[in-house]
């Protein structure tokens, strides 16, 4: 065999190649990771819901998954924001502030209900609480407190619209949504979709070991037999 590599375009290759497969290899590994979510998910929701106090003031408890109940509404105020049904249909969710167990300060943003386009409002039943974010992309409507339209979570403003005489304040760091179905970050990229992506990222990869190959086989550089005299 006869080979004569190009050595600027080897070396590019090389890292090309590279960085192909470590992004497939990546992607596989999550494809494991978030089954293992799910199936930790699903696990904790066996195990049946918690009380408020049990879920946030216990540390032997996962805040990131377990359900709890609603509590006790301290505020007459509610908020509607822009989103989905834990089933996928658009339209606006219903969020107002419980009171929170002793361990912790602030009220609970809480989502107790969704109001489809349809004007049907239904009720929460369970939520699960996480991490509050602030959820604003570059493509966020602006929010309209005048109107009670949200289109992500302003905390400051949303804690005037729910306490305006101010005798309370919002917990800036947990929120609870609503707990009937997989949490949106588990369904919407799920390991099927991360496999996809790893297999693409591979098959880019042999494509590029294939045309590397094919160009110096075109050039010359590359024999897999003797060169006849």
């Amino acid at each position: 065999m006869y080979f004569r590599p190009l050595p600027v375009m080897t070396v590019c290759s090389l890292v090309v190649l590279g960085l192909l497969l470590w992004l497939g290899q990546w992607q596989w590994q999550r494809s494991s990771w978030k089954a293992d979510l799910i199936e930790q998910y699903y696990e904790r929701e066996a195990a049946g819901e918690l009380s408020l106090k049990a879920l946030i003031c216990s540390a032997e408890n996962d805040t990131q998954r377990a359900k709890t109940y609603p509590s006790n509404a301290v505020s007459p105020e509610w908020l509607r924001v822009f989103g989905q049904s834990t089933d996928g249909r658009p339209g606006w969710r219903i969020f107002t502030a419980i009171e929170q167990p002793p361990c912790m300060s602030g009220a609970l943003l809480a989502e107790t209900g969704f109001e489809g386009y349809d004007g049907n409002v239904e009720l929460i039943n369970t939520l699960r609480l996480t991490q509050m974010k602030e959820n604003k992309s570059a493509f966020s409507n602006e929010n309209s407190p005048e109107t009670n339209e949200w289109y992500w979570f302003d905390l400051s403003p949303m804690e005037a619209a729910l306490f305006p005489t101010g005798d309370n304040e919002l917990n800036k760091e947990v929120i609870l949504l609503a707990g009937n179905g997989l949490p949106a970050d588990l369904t919407q990229t799920p390991p099927s979709k991360h496999i996809g992506y790893s297999l693409t990222w591979y098959g880019m990869a042999i494509a590029l070991f294939v045309l590397y190959l094919a160009f110096h086989i075109r050039a010359g550089r590359l024999r897999f037999s003797k060169k006849n005299n």
